[in-house]
C-alpha cells in the first residue's frame, strides 16, 4: 500500500522542550517495507504553536500537490478528531469537537 502522509516537521522549543514556533510542514510518500519516502515535499511555514491547528491546513495542501505528481492509496492527516475515523465523522460529533470555531472553520476548508 502506498500512503501519503504529512505533519508539522519542525518546531522553535523554549527551554523545557516545548514548541513555541512551527517552522515547517511536510508531506512523504511511502511503500512497504516503510522504512524511507519515495518522495517528499516541504515547505516552510511560521506559526505560533498556539495556533498548531493551522499546520493541518498546509499539510493537507502538501498532501494534494503530491498527489499531483505520484500515485498513492490511502494519504493520512494526524490530527485527533476523539478517534472517530474522519469519514465517519458526523455533524453532530464534528460540532461538540472541543477545538475553536477557527479549528472548525478550517477543517471544514479540506474536508470531503
Amino acid at each position: 500500500m502506498r500512503v501519503i502522509a504529512a505533519d508539522s516537521s519542525a518546531a522553535i522549543l523554549n527551554d523545557m522542550f516545548e514548541p513555541i514556533s512551527i517552522v515547517a510542514a511536510a508531506a512523504v510518500l511511502v511503500s512497504p517495507p516503510y522504512r524511507e519516502p519515495n518522495a517528499c515535499l516541504a515547505e516552510p511555514i511560521f506559526i505560533d504553536a498556539a495556533n498548531g491547528h493551522e499546520a493541518v491546513v498546509h499539510e493537507a495542501e502538501l498532501c494534494r500537490e503530491l498527489l499531483g505528481k505520484v500515485k498513492a492509496d490511502v494519504v493520512h492527516l494526524d490530527m485527533s478528531l476523539g478517534a472517530v475515523p474522519l469519514e465517519q465523522l458526523s455533524a453532530i460529533q464534528f460540532s461538540s469537537l472541543r477545538i475553536s470555531s477557527g479549528a472548525k472553520r478550517h477543517l471544514l476548508k479540506i474536508l470531503p
